[in-house]
């Protein structure tokens, strides 16, 4: 709240009763990749480049995962290379997701993230997801700070439950047209990036 000039308990009204899921990950050993079609000269993912949807998403890894090689990574938005991150003992990541990057009008981005693929002989993992959100009524705006109104408002108000629906249904449509496509086609688009 401070750093977006905000004052302290800003957020408390819109978090008394908020959105959430907590969802289990699993991403299978290397070899259970093999069969996967990938993009020729791309490295093959676990799961696909892709932003959250919610506030914040907060991770629990595998110390594992950083000196594997073949765990998260995400995309630096001023050179669109991937990065690894690490993940030491005893720490959360946290992401954010699409809806605080709207209501902060783009003053914090999502984080663009894909799980790499194990190097050989890597072995499965699991990972605790957690995503958070406000209230699924609570209306979406530019927050009233210098901070977030720098030029203009990017976004229209939405409600967070129209906002998440928006983002599953674009997500229906694309898995949809994937059958249709094939699967090389939207690895493809997200080896492209942002």
């Amino acid at each position: 709240e401070e750093s977006l000039g905000l004052p302290s308990g800003f957020f408390e009204k819109f978090f008394q009763k908020p959105g959430t899921l907590l969802k289990l990950a699993f991403y299978p050993e290397d070899g259970q990749l093999d069969a996967v079609e990938g993009v020729a000269g791309e490295p093959q993912q676990r799961y696909g480049a892709h932003t959250d949807y919610d506030g914040f998403t907060i991770l629990h890894r595998d110390p594992a995962d950083s000196a594997s090689g073949g765990g998260l990574e995400i995309q630096m938005w001023d050179s669109g290379e991937w990065t690894k991150v690490d993940a030491p003992p005893g720490t959360l990541t946290i992401n954010i997701g699409d809806l605080l990057a709207r209501w902060t009008n783009d003053r914090w981005r999502a984080t663009r993230h894909r799980v790499a693929k194990a190097p050989a002989g890597g072995t499965s993992r699991l990972s605790i997801v957690y995503f958070t959100g406000p209230h699924p009524d609570t209306l979406v705006e530019c927050l009233p700070t210098e901070k977030c109104l720098q030029g203009r408002k990017l976004y229209e108000p939405i409600t967070a439950r129209a906002h998440v629906e928006s983002k599953l249904n674009a997500a229906v449509q694309e898995a949809q047209q994937e059958s249709l496509d094939g699967p090389s086609k939207r690895a493809r688009l997200e080896a492209r990036g942002p």
